[in-house]
Formats: C-alpha cells, structure tokens, sequence
C-alpha cells in the first residue's frame, strides 16, 4: 500500500486525497490472499478513474502496477 500510494503521490497532479487506504487490502480475505485479484477486482478500476483524460493513462497505470506489484516507482 505504502508503495502503490507513493507513486501515486509522485505523479503530476495527485497527492494524498487519491491515495488507495486499508479498507482495500481487507478484501484480500475475499481472494485467500491474491494480490493479483484485489488488483483486477477493485484497485484498478479507481486508479483507472482517477487517470480517465489524461494523456498518459496507459504509462501512469504501468507505473501504478508496477508499484503494486513489486513496490517500484520507476
């Protein structure tokens, strides 16, 4: 989570109100603990909402996954 809202923080024109909270990851229960499903299921469609019109959709939800996945920013 840490990660994920970092480098959500580093891209231009967010910050911490469009931050992912725990609420989300206690769902992780409903997948037996898949973080592949939790992205799928409910983490990308608001990350997805938050970058709708911009430009660069596509490279900031690579950067967005890649920090989910396996906690890089780059």
């Amino acid at each position: 989570m840490e990660k994920l809202n970092k480098a959500i923080s580093a891209t231009q024109d967010f910050g911490p109100a469009y931050h992912i909270g725990a609420s989300y990851f206690l769902k992780l229960n409903q997948y037996e603990g898949n973080f592949d499903d939790l992205w799928k299921y409910h983490i990308k469609g608001i990350l997805e909402e938050y970058v709708r019109g911009n430009p660069r959709k596509e490279e900031v939800m690579t950067k967005f996954k890649s920090a989910y996945s396996d906690g890089t920013t780059e």
